[in-house]
């Protein structure tokens, strides 16, 4: 078998080859793909990209940059520290915190019905709320509350305009807790019918009951049918006959004496 010179030459290396000359010839690759990487800025950029990285990695471990301050804005019934323990943002790295989440946990509060969240450098988060609107007054003993339309209770306190019912009996309703919405509803009708010249009070057997600004009672019971019953109301009063309490839960045998 005759053998070539090329085929006695060892596999994979090049004939004449040097390791120092390979090694030689590598530096020089590699100098001028370093070269070539600095003047098309993408060996400096790369650089800053990792240098911002490490700077950005060691802000959100770092406890100088912790939320230190929660400023409320938008609010005129919750109280704003109320609103900064819902938020839970107290103590939280500026850097890792979720907006989302905080105005998710500051919605749950009973009076806040939308909440927009954002940060501001150093240690600042700053919460604009929508709050819900309030719809009548609702008392038990001493205390008051505020109810929106749909039931909700907002919280503790008075406003002045609102429709205003006195519970006789029960518990007290807290924030964040819910009544019926058609009692709501039935307060808000009465005032509109009645004015506020007497006082409304509730009972859970009895029902709705007005005291008129004239010493006269009216019992409405359920709040089922209340137009027809101030229909009974309004008639008996054009009749001219003197009464002094009328009842009239239900509207087809109302009676008064």
């Amino acid at each position: 078998m005759i053998m070539t010179e090329r085929s006695q030459r060892s596999p994979g290396r090049i004939a004449g080859s040097h390791p120092a000359r390979r090694r030689q010839n590598r530096r020089a690759r590699l100098r001028a793909h370093t070269l070539q990487l600095v003047r098309t800025g993408r060996l400096p950029a790369f650089i800053l990209s990792v240098g911002l990285a490490v700077i950005l990695g060691a802000f959100a471990v770092s406890d100088d940059f912790l939320v230190d301050t929660v400023v409320i804005r938008g609010n005129s019934i919750a109280y704003a520290d109320s609103v900064v323990e819902h938020s839970s943002a107290i103590g939280q790295s500026m850097f890792r915190i979720n907006t989302d989440e905080v105005a998710d946990s500051v919605a749950e509060h009973p009076v806040v019905d939308y909440a927009r969240v954002r940060v501001e450098l150093p240690d600042r988060v700053v919460v604009d709320v929508i709050e819900r609107e309030p719809a009548i007054v609702w008392q038990t003993g001493d205390r008051a509350v505020l109810i929106d339309e749909y039931g909700w209770v907002l919280a503790e306190g008075e406003a002045d305009g609102l429709p205003w019912v006195v519970e006789l009996d029960g518990e007290h309703p807290q924030p964040g807790s819910h009544v019926d919405p058609g009692n709501v509803v039935a307060v808000q009708y009465l005032h509109e019918q009645l004015g506020d010249s007497g006082v409304l009070e509730f009972d859970e057997n009895d029902g709705f009951q007005a005291y008129l600004g004239d010493d006269r009672v009216v019992t409405f019971g359920s709040p089922d049918a209340l137009p027809v019953k101030m229909e009974v109301l309004a008639a008996l009063s054009t009749r001219g006959d003197e009464w002094t309490r009328l009842d009239v839960r239900d509207p087809e045998r109302p009676v008064y004496q």
